[in-house]
């Protein structure tokens, strides 16, 4: 009798996974994007080549194009909350904005870096990586940076925090 109602169970787990599927929506542009983040069901920006950021707030139905007036490459895109978020790419760029992305300014670094990676540890502290072993905080979400790299010199890619002490 357990086994009939595991086999059940499996198969009708198998019939709503087999009926899933992705539906394709219209970002309004043939540019390659990058990443995507959302701070709600709702809200939500992507960014990628050529500097391209958009923002979406019905869930992706639409997308408004954001300007960030550089014709870089961002790779990543993340935000703290629905105002405050940052996007890095290549140039090692960062983009800030406070206003849910009406304006970004632009804190660039060094321009033979390509930044790769973004990671709220706070509100304030923000954590940046990139090529060469390159990592950058901030401590004041997103104005003013420092290079804590050390002597690591591959390329980083991701960022992961199981808390904000430990990442």
């Amino acid at each position: 009798m357990g086994t009939l109602k595991i086999i059940y169970s499996f198969s009708i787990l198998l019939s709503f996974s087999v009926y899933a599927q992705w539906i394709q929506l219209d970002s309004g542009t043939s540019l390659d994007l990058n990443s995507v983040f959302f701070v709600n069901d709702n809200l939500g920006w992507t960014c990628g080549d050529e500097g391209i950021v958009l923002k979406t707030t019905n869930g992706g139905e639409t997308w408004r194009q954001m300007i960030t007036s550089n014709l870089i490459d961002l790779n990543k895109i993340e935000f703290f909350d629905s105002l405050n978020g940052i996007v890095v790419g290549t140039n090692a760029s960062i983009y800030q904005t406070t206003n849910s992305g009406l304006s970004w300014s632009l804190k660039n670094l060094n321009p033979n870096v390509i930044l790769n990676d973004i990671k709220y540890i706070t509100p304030s502290r923000v954590l940046v990586v990139g090529d060469d072993g390159i990592m950058l905080l901030s401590t004041d979400n997103g104005n003013n940076w420092q290079d804590i790299s050390d002597s690591y010199s591959n390329d980083l890619i991701n960022i992961s925090f199981l808390n904000q002490n430990y990442g």
